[in-house]
């Protein structure tokens, strides 16, 4: 949502110089920013995950591990 605002609001200033006008260039900026913030967070959770994933199917301590015959 960060990305969107900050991005939607100054899409005419960046996005002006290539020829769009301001609905167009604030639309362009919004889109921008919204695919960036989806783009972090994606990121966020995968780092988040991977941190959690060993602890959850660790054995107990002094657990003797199952051997498949």
């Amino acid at each position: 949502m960060i990305g969107e605002a900050v991005l939607g609001l100054n899409g005419p200033f960046l996005f002006q110089r290539f020829g769009m006008n301001v609905p167009g260039a604030a639309a362009v900026g919004a889109l921008v920013g919204a695919v960036a913030g989806y783009q972090i967070a994606e990121a966020l959770l995968r780092v988040r995950s991977r941190k959690r994933v060993g602890s959850a199917a660790q054995e107990p301590q002094g657990a003797v591990p199952l051997r498949h015959a």
